[in-house]
């Protein structure tokens, strides 16, 4: 349950932020205004947060290069703060002592900030 509201929050962060300068168009293209959300495929990443020289990545990039590659749809795995002295959600692949990618705030952050700064 957590993992699924991860990924609606990121897929509304991306959607929601918009330019005032650009005309809002049906996903960047005109075309898909008549064609139902239950048709339209979006790329994701599974794991999206664990990229890098670690044996449990899944990925070769970070989140913003995955954003600038196209990637709208992001798979994050939230766990409890492996100390338990913080109400943080950590990101981590099957547990955090194997990979932890930092709080859930932080990379919901960076994903936030990609629209804002990419208006089109």
């Amino acid at each position: 349950m957590l993992l699924y509201t991860f990924l609606v929050f990121a897929i509304i962060s991306i959607t929601l932020v918009k330019s005032q300068n650009v005309p809002t168009v049906c996903n960047g293209h005109a075309e898909f205004c008549n064609i139902p959300y239950s048709q339209i495929s979006f790329v994701a990443t599974h794991n999206s947060y664990a990229y890098g020289k670690n044996i449990a990545a899944n990925q070769n990039f970070d989140i913003p290069t995955q954003l600038k590659d196209g990637i709208r749809v992001f798979l994050l795995d939230g766990h409890n703060s492996p100390s338990n002295k913080s109400s943080d959600i950590e990101l981590c692949h099957q547990f955090c002592q194997l990979l932890d990618s930092g709080t859930a705030t932080n990379t919901l952050k960076n994903i936030t900030m990609f629209p804002q700064q990419n208006p089109k």
